[in-house]
């Protein structure tokens, strides 16, 4: 996956998954708003283009 690759060289299953859902959140029109308790991962995954908030 071209995403995890761009992340830094992110890999695993558990970040296949974060890469899949961050794939579609990139994809998604308008602004889009990620809960998340990993904060540093989804930045490397989505840079500025999500808005990212911890939980």
């Amino acid at each position: 996956m071209q995403l995890l690759s761009d992340a830094g060289g992110l890999h695993g299953h558990t970040y296949a998954i974060d890469a899949l859902v961050a794939a579609m959140a990139l994809r998604a029109p308008g602004p889009v708003l990620v809960l998340t308790s990993d904060r540093d991962d989804w930045s490397k995954l989505c840079g500025d283009r999500v808005q990212i908030k911890d939980v």
